[in-house]
């Protein structure tokens, strides 16, 4: 469904909604810095909240160990993802850790 509902939409207009929807947020924590996003989260709930690791892999694949197609195919489906990503770290970093 998802596929079907934006498939219309331009790669600028869908990172335009994309921006929209993440401002809309109260909160966007970044994985690079999970315990200080946990942390701020806590925070904001009011919740004494702590990281946890229970689900987190000793057994991941890192990119340079797939294929260079498969690397590149990657690369081609995460284009937006990559500039959301930078954008909300930088965000991040100026609103939290500056």
């Amino acid at each position: 469904m998802t596929l079907k509902k934006f498939s219309q939409i331009s790669e600028q207009e869908l990172l335009k909604l994309a921006r929209s929807n993440i401002m809309e947020m109260n909160f966007c924590g970044i994985t690079e810095y999970a315990t200080k996003s946990v942390e701020l989260l806590g925070q904001l709930l009011k919740l004494p909240l702590v990281e946890n690791h229970i689900n987190s892999s000793h057994a991941m694949t890192n990119f340079e160990d797939l294929s260079s197609g498969v690397r590149e195919r990657l690369l081609q489906y995460t284009v937006l993802d990559d500039i959301l990503y930078n954008e909300q770290t930088e965000n991040f970093e100026r609103q939290y850790l500056s």
